[in-house]
């Protein structure tokens, strides 16, 4: 029983403390501190409510408690799709499309985007009148792995989550600009040249490779997979790219490896 009460309290501790999800300068104050504790800036929430959609009676019991949460806090607006979890978070409670089975869920639901002023008031609202539903709230710091896999609250049973849908993982971060991170690294002009690799991208011109050039790519893509985990997943849609960028990730930790050559002694 402690940890769940302990647990709540810390959601609702930071989403008092951070009232503001449009202050950009929480994003540097989100990395870890030297104690080691993490110290994240919580720009938004979701509360998703899971459900077997085969079955009538809790497609029904959904629907319902959907009406009602948008009835208790003025939730009937769906989400604007310049809405994100971190860079532009709504300021008033709004309802999410209705999914079924999407990913990083394994089963059907439905979500309301919270912003940190709402916390208090719609969370124990939606753990107390769940009925038989169950109910995961997750922050959104731009730790996206984070901010599902260990940071989320859950009332009622815990489902399991597919962590491969979840896409980036650093302080304010969001889809978008892993996108364009990792565009930015795949697309490099000459990189076989530049780094002195061969057609399976591994290093064969010492001098190229450790240049300042490619240390610079290289120490970039090691950011780029960190902090956008499954980031070739933004190219399935050119299997071309989507092939290059496999190859690319692949290669970086076998390069990271072999740019311990280039450190002087």
């Amino acid at each position: 029983m402690f940890a769940p009460v302990f647990l709540f309290f810390t959601f609702l501790t930071l989403s008092i403390c951070h009232p503001d999800p449009w202050n950009r300068q929480e994003r540097i104050a989100a990395a870890q501190r030297s104690d080691g504790n993490v110290t994240p800036h919580f720009y938004s929430y979701h509360i998703h409510v899971l459900f077997a959609q085969k079955v009538p009676a809790q497609v029904a019991a959904a629907r319902a408690l959907q009406t009602r949460f948008a009835e208790q806090f003025a939730a009937s607006a769906e989400c604007t799709s310049q809405a994100d979890n971190t860079t532009h978070p709504p300021q008033q409670v709004c309802h999410l499309d209705w999914e079924y089975s999407a990913r990083p869920f394994l089963t059907a639901e439905f979500a309301f985007f919270i912003p940190p002023q709402h916390f208090a008031a719609t969370v124990p609202w939606i753990m107390a009148n769940r009925g038989s539903l169950d109910i995961f709230v997750h922050p959104n710091s731009g730790m996206e792995v984070n901010d599902h896999m260990e940071w989320g609250l859950w009332g009622g049973d815990k489902w399991r989550l597919d962590p491969t849908a979840l896409h980036y993982n650093c302080p304010g971060c969001d889809f978008p600009q892993c996108a364009d991170r990792s565009k930015a690294m795949v697309n490099t002009k000459d990189l076989s040249s530049m780094c002195g690799l061969d057609a399976s991208l591994r290093p064969r011109v010492e001098s190229a490779f450790c240049s300042s050039a490619c240390q610079s790519w290289l120490a970039n893509a090691a950011s780029v997979a960190v902090d956008c985990p499954h980031f070739c997943d933004g190219f399935t849609g050119n299997s071309s790219i989507h092939a290059h960028c496999a190859a690319v990730a692949a290669a970086i930790e076998p390069m990271q490896a072999q740019s311990v050559r280039c450190q002087p002694l």
